[in-house]
């Protein structure tokens, strides 16, 4: 199914929310499966597990210039682990990661950085900036992952009553334009 960039983006964040992922870490969401649909299609599977996960609070060290994340959800420890790199950390590293796919693509669409996968944690640096050539384009969307993230987004919808409408939701009882 082709969907405009953006179709995808919205789609994305919307599911996310619809899953309980914190808003901010759904903005950040959304253009990363953008940009995993894109670059490794068949990577999309790990998104049914990360959307049905429950989210633990985020619990790293640092030692030095090394920040490390243990237990990692991609989806939350991929914008930290980006922050902490910007803020100046030499190193960031998760450990077991549910989604490895979902956490390369945090730093791949990022552009300057490296990451290194050793099977049981992912070691990111900095290295100098490089031009990413991401091409914002329409989407080859599998059937069933458009599905899934219909379902986690339609978690988020305002259920169709005259109550609800009276409140502000949809055209509202009458329409008079």
């Amino acid at each position: 199914m082709i969907r405009s960039h953006n179709e995808v983006v919205a789609m994305a964040i919307k599911a996310a929310r619809g899953a309980g992922i914190p808003f901010g870490h759904a903005e950040d969401f959304g253009p990363v499966v953008a940009y995993l649909a894109v670059t490794f299609p068949n990577d999309l599977d790990c998104l049914q597990s990360v959307l049905r996960t429950t989210y633990a609070p985020l619990v790293m060290t640092q030692n030095d210039d090394t920040v490390t994340i243990n237990n990692a959800q991609a989806v939350i420890a991929g914008p930290v682990a980006l922050d902490a790199l910007r803020a100046g950390a030499a190193v960031v590293q998760l450990c077991d990661v549910d989604a490895p796919a979902l956490a390369k693509a945090y730093f791949n669409r990022a552009g300057a950085f490296h990451c290194v996968d050793d099977g049981k944690a992912l070691r990111i640096t900095t290295v100098a900036k490089t031009e990413t050539e991401y091409v914002v384009q329409a989407i080859d969307m599998p059937g069933a992952i458009w599905t899934m993230l219909s379902h986690f987004a339609a978690k988020t919808y305002v259920p169709a009553s005259d109550a609800s409408r009276l409140m502000g939701a949809g055209a509202g009882l009458t329409d008079n334009d």
